[in-house]
């Protein structure tokens, strides 16, 4: 079966394995032909061959990834974990939360399999769409223009806070997010996660330290904790989850959500008609109130999450 390419590079090595093999061995069997010798009957073949081999170095069609999970049956997850939206018990190795409820959900409203392929880095997660290994990214990812040079996103399924937190007794920057676009405030966050790529834009004065990408979710406001930096932008989930650990070591920043961000499926950059499959589900998921029962299960994570507008408005009462 054909793959994509993430990018120009990718389609450029692959069109140049294709022509070198074609190079080093159909080339010499028309040559042959050409010069009447025994390869002639071999021809046709050669032809054919050269052709499935030239047609194979060129990126995936638009409706390729449609077709094999139709084929299949089955959606692939390439999945990473996060508090309340997906979990793994570390003695069975069963998924749990809200990111699982909600494939699941898909899969039944679409007849289609959900199958938990691989655990994921953020640092190479997209590099699967082009090697086929999964169809979904499943877990909380939200659109930005560089995942968008390689990557596709569904419609929105919720909205997610990033609020600002700081070490227990700091209150200097209370409802004050201003005090905090200083030379002298250090921001700590994840590298290529919104909690390193929000400082920049909205404290441009601050400076910022990041931790690897696939570091514990709890190592970042355990650094904040213990004075290595001033201030971390993540989720009250995580915050949460760790403050019931570690009482009295940091504390939210009183004010509203720093950011707000939209948390989407990504998907293979060629796969339109995928897209509108899980767009047009996504969208039966929050309409029918779904999507309500699942964070119902979920409260931890429920009560934060802002609701994907439904794009419609009540009809005037007279």
């Amino acid at each position: 079966m054909m793959t994509g390419f993430l990018n120009r590079e990718g389609a450029k090595t692959g069109f140049l394995r294709g022509h070198n093999l074609a190079k080093g061995y159909c080339v010499p069997l028309v040559r042959s032909f050409l010069e009447g010798t025994r390869y002639k009957y071999h021809v046709p073949f050669v032809v054919l061959f050269l052709v499935m081999v030239l047609f194979s170095a060129f990126p995936a069609r638009a409706g390729e990834v449609y077709d094999r999970v139709m084929e299949r049956g089955e959606i692939r997850c390439g999945y990473f974990l996060w508090p309340s939206v997906l979990e793994k018990d570390v003695n069975t190795g069963t998924l749990s939360g809200v990111y699982y409820d909600l494939m699941t959900e898909i899969g039944a409203r679409l007849d289609l399999k959900i199958a938990w392929t691989e655990e994921v880095s953020f640092g190479s997660m997209f590099e699967g769409f082009s090697t086929g290994r999964y169809d979904v990214i499943c877990g909380p990812m939200s659109p930005t223009p560089g995942r968008a040079r390689v990557s596709d996103f569904t419609r929105p399924l919720f909205w997610w806070p990033y609020y600002a937190y700081v070490a227990a007794g700091v209150t200097r920057f209370d409802n004050d997010y201003g005090a905090m676009n200083d030379p002298e405030v250090t921001f700590l966050g994840y590298d290529g996660e919104y909690s390193s790529m929000l400082p920049p834009r909205t404290f441009p004065k601050a400076q910022l330290k990041t931790l690897p990408q696939m570091a514990d979710p709890s190592h970042l406001l355990l650094e904040i904790a213990n004075g290595r930096a001033d201030v971390a932008l993540t989720d009250p989930v995580n915050a949460e989850k760790f403050m019931a650990g570690n009482p009295d070591k940091i504390r939210r920043v009183a004010g509203a959500p720093t950011y707000l961000s939209p948390i989407t499926l990504p998907i293979p950059a060629e796969a339109a008609r995928f897209r509108r499959m899980l767009d047009v589900t996504v969208f039966d998921i929050l309409y029918t109130g779904t999507m309500e029962e699942i964070f119902a299960r979920y409260p931890a994570l429920g009560k934060h999450m802002y609701r994907a507008s439904l794009g419609y408005e009540p009809p005037e009462e007279r």
